[in-house]
């Protein structure tokens, strides 16, 4: 199903919300020109948080499966955005203190939210699926 080369990353079933850390090491391998690639495969609640804690930063999928959202901007109407049983596919992209987030693997077109955001300059990154919902994630490595 992934052609070329994509690192696998699992968000597991549980009763509390359990993060997923993306390791320096990782981010050197995915995060390409301030951007990365990644495909989902979760019921509801495919989310990034930059930073040790607080708040999750970006929401694709919140409430039921039917918002998205950037901390601190508006939220945006997106019914059935994610798939229990398929993949689906998003960029993200974190330049000059802006969050961006599109669908498809395309950085930069079918865009679908922007936000600039304050207070984020220790970079750390973190995905969950929130509650009782598990997660595949495939993030596309640099090639080359």
């Amino acid at each position: 199903m992934a052609t070329g080369s994509w690192m696998r990353k699992e968000t597991p079933w549980s009763l509390i919300q359990q993060y997923v850390q993306l390791t320096n090491e990782e981010l050197k391998h995915i995060f390409i020109n301030s951007s990365l690639i990644f495909r989902v495969k979760t019921c509801n609640d495919a989310n990034f948080r930059l930073g040790r804690s607080g708040p999750d930063t970006v929401v694709i999928g919140g409430k039921r499966n039917t918002k998205m959202w950037i901390n601190g901007c508006e939220i945006n109407h997106a019914h059935g955005i994610l798939s229990c049983t398929e993949f689906r596919s998003f960029w993200f992209t974190f330049k000059n203190s802006t969050i961006s987030v599109g669908r498809g693997e395309k950085v930069g077109e079918r865009g679908l939210m922007n936000c600039s955001i304050r207070g984020n300059k220790a970079f750390g990154m973190y995905i969950t699926t929130f509650i009782k919902n598990p997660g595949t994630w495939l993030f596309r490595k640099r090639t080359g």
